[in-house]
């Protein structure tokens, strides 16, 4: 094929006897030799091939058959894939084409047997880029040898760029041994703390704000949030919750949320709430997590999710965490967007894995909460209404339907709490629902009725008297009639 080209095509042949060199292939860097003078067809760029190939056949044929050498490039090239011998052999050949940009470069790539050997055999030195770039890449070792044995030292670039990728052990040492330190935060310019924040390197961060290195500044929490590293996002809410609520304003498209879901950004979501709201476990409806949960509902509704998709999992997932950490306020939010956008299959896998002494407990929130959409759907899905939560509902609001779900002793409660509380009005629609619709079988419900009528007879009247409703006074007297 090299041949048919050569023959047939008028190219340049010295990228082909540099790519020849590269890559190993001898028979054919000898047949192109032949067809030119060496002088037009070998360049500097051919030794620097079969160097960076590792090439000592093809690097010993070009010296004795080539007299254009190597370039400054040669020697980098065998000390960045730490190949001790070849740099030796072009110590022998080429001597003068070291620079101390050599040892820099076996630092930057944890060469330490390279850099000891050019420590000892050659003058060029190296540059605070050696530590600097051994420091960023997270070769301690060779930072320490430097540090020990020669004079350069490094800049402030070095604990920088060791915290940016997560190299804690060269960051303690870089603090306890060296003293150019590091870049801190200043107004709006972002210090060391900004790339470990921005990476999600959760023990480097924490390290730099115990030993006050540097300071945080709360805009920084959004990219923790689109990262999804949930530990970190975590211990900025719960250390730093003067900076806490900025994470509400990035403002993102629905687009971009419902990627983010995909990504994790739900879990980095549940734990900052987790670390805001932790005492009162309450989720104000105008908070950034509470609209965020209504946005990824509705791009549910609209793509016609189904349990199989990655954002339902991760809806389902994050109704699961709050249950778990007792934030049934959000839970229940969750579950009334389930419902109101119709995701019934979603609210019965939540609740399929619960206890009936679970799903009893949300019902007495759901009733403190007034979330009567799950109320109805646990009482229809067999969990029984105690009367307690029926109280609740009763004092908060007209919801005469919650006495279908009441058996008639529950009901009789319900009527005699009525009674006792002086018919404040918000008890009469319940009352005269039960009045109407409610057939007491039981001797000891009438009797228990009656009771109480003629316990709260006189009061009653001195109460009726002086309201305006005549509505109350009706279910007094349809009291009295029946009982």
């Amino acid at each position: 094929m090299v041949q048919w080209i050569y023959e047939n095509v008028d190219t340049d042949t010295s990228s082909a006897m540099e790519a020849a060199a590269t890559n190993g292939h001898l028979d054919v860097l000898r047949w192109l030799h032949q067809r030119k003078c060496c002088s037009d067809t070998c360049t500097t760029s051919t030794m620097d091939g079969a160097v960076d190939g590792g090439h000592f056949l093809i690097a010993n044929w070009l010296l004795e058959n080539c007299s254009k050498g190597c370039s400054h490039n040669a020697p980098i090239c065998a000390t960045k894939k730490g190949n001790l011998k070849m740099l030796q052999w072009l110590h022998a050949h080429f001597n003068q084409k070291f620079s101390e940009d050599v040892m820099d470069k076996a630092a930057r790539n944890g060469h330490l047997d390279v850099v000891k050997w050019l420590h000892e055999y050659r003058t060029e030195g190296c540059s605070t880029d050696a530590m600097d770039t051994a420091a960023i890449f997270g070769y301690l070792d060779v930072v320490q040898w430097l540090h020990d044995n020669r004079d350069e030292g490094c800049t402030r670039k070095a604990m920088d760029e060791a915290a940016a990728n997560g190299y804690l052990d060269v960051l303690k040492w870089l603090h306890s041994n060296r003293s150019e330190g590091c870049t801190r935060t200043f107004g709006v310019c972002d210090g060391i703390i900004e790339l470990p924040i921005r990476y999600g390197h959760y023990a480097v961060v924490r390290w730099l704000l115990e030993h006050n290195l540097d300071t945080y500044r709360g805009a920084l929490i959004k990219d923790v949030i689109w990262g999804g590293h949930s530990e970190l996002v975590c211990y900025l809410g719960e250390n730093f919750k003067q900076y806490a609520y900025d994470w509400q304003n990035w403002g993102a498209s629905e687009y971009e949320l419902i990627e983010a879901a995909k990504q994790g950004y739900l879990k980095a979501v549940f734990v900052l709430a987790c670390s805001l709201y932790k005492k009162d476990n309450y989720i104000p409806p105008g908070e950034g997590l509470y609209e965020c949960i209504r946005n990824i509902f509705r791009q549910l509704s609209e793509q016609r999710a189904h349990s199989a998709s990655p954002l339902w999992r991760e809806v389902s997932d994050l109704m699961e965490n709050f249950h778990t950490s007792e934030f049934y306020f959000c839970s229940l939010s969750i579950l009334e967007q389930a419902f109101e956008q119709g995701f019934l299959l979603m609210v019965h896998q939540f609740f399929k894995r619960k206890t009936m002494e679970t799903r009893r407990k949300y019902i007495l929130i759901a009733a403190e909460g007034r979330c009567i959409m799950v109320i109805r759907w646990l009482v229809e899905n067999g969990t029984p209404l105690d009367i307690n939560s029926a109280t609740i509902l009763v004092s908060n609001g007209p919801y005469a339907e919650i006495a279908w779900w009441l058996s008639e002793e529950d009901r009789v409660t319900l009527v005699c709490e009525a009674l006792h509380e002086k018919w404040y009005k918000k008890w009469y629609y319940v009352v005269e629902w039960i009045l109407e619709n409610t057939i007491f079988k039981e001797e000891s419900s009438r009797h228990a009725i009656r009771s109480t009528i003629d316990e709260v007879s006189d009061e009653s009247v001195d109460t009726f008297e002086d309201s305006s409703s005549a509505q109350l006074a009706a279910v007094v007297q349809q009291v009295l009639r029946i009982f």
